[in-house]
């Protein structure tokens, strides 16, 4: 009769690379002055179906625009 050893085989470990080294960048320059917002209100309906999307927009209280298919 043989006995078979339960000793499991070494694992190993592969090490990740290294990560890169972050450095300090300039900051990025100021926007410039921006215009008041064209409208103040977009509300958006969405329906969404397998594989397609139906939007429906209404800005700023008016009546909803027509909906809109996406694929």
């Amino acid at each position: 009769m043989k006995r078979h050893s339960n000793s499991s085989p070494s694992l190993s470990v592969a090490s990740d690379p290294p990560l890169p080294v972050l450095t300090a960048v300039d900051p990025l320059p100021e926007a410039p002055p921006t215009q008041p917002p064209l409208y103040r209100q977009i509300k958006l309906a969405l329906d969404v179906q397998a594989g397609d999307l139906m939007v429906v927009r209404r800005v700023d209280g008016a009546k909803p625009q027509p909906p809109q298919k996406m694929s």
